[in-house]
């Protein structure tokens, strides 16, 4: 049996959602490709006031999200914020950030215990 990984399960519960009101002011296309640059696994999310789908389809989008796939499971996992990852280098993005910026708040958020510590994300 197969193993899913966070970033599959991320962009699956993503699918799910079909509307999303914390997005009802944004439209446009993310492409994030994860793993190795050669061979990424890629998925196309679209955003269209709110309404959200996603793909496997990789081409062109506004903005285009890169990440090693260990990264990209710290950010969805909420154990990393993805635009602090993306402003020290550990992801790259390329296009319309605002939308990465955005569509950060899909991201889950700090685990519990770092809630309750007080600890900084």
């Amino acid at each position: 049996m197969a193993t899913t990984t966070a970033g599959e399960e991320f962009f699956a519960a993503l699918s799910r959602r079909g509307h999303e009101p914390l997005l009802r002011r944004t439209a446009g296309t993310i492409r994030f490709d994860i793993g190795p640059a050669a061979k990424p696994q890629r998925w196309l999310v679209t955003l269209d006031r709110g309404d959200i789908s996603v793909s496997r389809r990789g081409g062109k989008a506004d903005c285009v999200v890169q990440a090693d796939a260990e990264v990209f499971e710290q950010i969805v996992t909420g154990r990393d914020n993805g635009f602090a990852a993306y402003l020290r280098g550990a992801v790259l993005a390329t296009g319309r950030l605002e939308l990465l910026q955005i569509f950060q708040r899909m991201f889950a958020g700090p685990p519990a215990a770092a809630r309750r510590s007080g600890a900084k994300g």
